[in-house]
């Protein structure tokens, strides 16, 4: 199985197209800034019906070795958008353990959205194998929110591939696997989905915090008295 040999799996065709036109057509609406944009269309009911599918269900207890039917949770399942010539989210090398609920056993996922991903627009790139590993020597750095990066001369090791992928289809992988996205050099806006299926055995999830953009319930209602 590739999966196990190679740390990950691509299922054509996997979403239903006219789902993914809901999506595209939903993703015209939602405006802002590119954060703006990510924070709101995770929660809309055309990403949901794309991210949280029965048979994502199915798959992702399968490739965890659980029963098909038992729950995960969610975690983390967001809808990338990575504009032309713009690496302020364009990470290095990593593995998704570091990036996740500690100490949890998940499968992550990726899919292009709204249109295929290539080279030229900076599709997902992998270290086939690399998750066989285990946990890679890396370190943590502040830049931006924070994140962990594989030291150089464990990637050195590998023969690094980038995996275009057409509009529909699905790729699960380990979360050990060494792996980043690619830069759009194209003229368009890429956007992703990423979510990974975790295990609900023993967790203990974390609080959602949430800040307010613009006006907070109490300064709305203050303005009303």
């Amino acid at each position: 199985m590739s999966f196990d040999r190679d740390g990950y799996v691509i299922c054509r065709d996997w979403f239903n197209q006219e789902e993914l036109a809901e999506f595209a057509q939903a993703a015209q609406h939602v405006t802002g800034t590119p954060g703006e944009r990510y924070d709101t269309l995770w929660l809309t009911p055309q990403f949901l019906r794309l991210a949280s599918s029965k048979k994502a269900q199915v798959a992702a207890n399968q490739l965890l070795g659980r029963a098909v039917d038992l729950p995960l949770y969610l975690y983390n399942s967001r809808c990338l958008i990575q504009s032309p010539n713009d690496d302020s989210h364009c990470w290095g090398w990593h593995q998704e353990v570091f990036h996740s609920i500690p100490e949890t056993r998940f499968v992550q996922t990726w899919a292009p959205m709204v249109r295929d991903a290539t080279v030229e627009n900076g599709t997902i790139e992998v270290l086939p194998g690399s998750h066989v590993e285990g946990i890679a020597k890396q370190e943590w750095t502040e830049e931006g929110t924070g994140y962990a990066l594989v030291d150089r001369s464990v990637v050195a090791e590998y023969s690094p591939l980038a995996i275009p992928m057409k509009l529909g289809d699905l790729m699960f992988f380990d979360p050990r696997l060494i792996h980043r996205s690619g830069r759009n050099t194209s003229d368009h806006t890429r956007m992703a989905l990423v979510g990974c299926y975790t295990a609900t055995d023993g967790l203990k999830v974390p609080k959602p915090v949430f800040e307010w953009r613009g006006k907070s319930p109490r300064g709305w209602l203050d303005e009303q008295l």
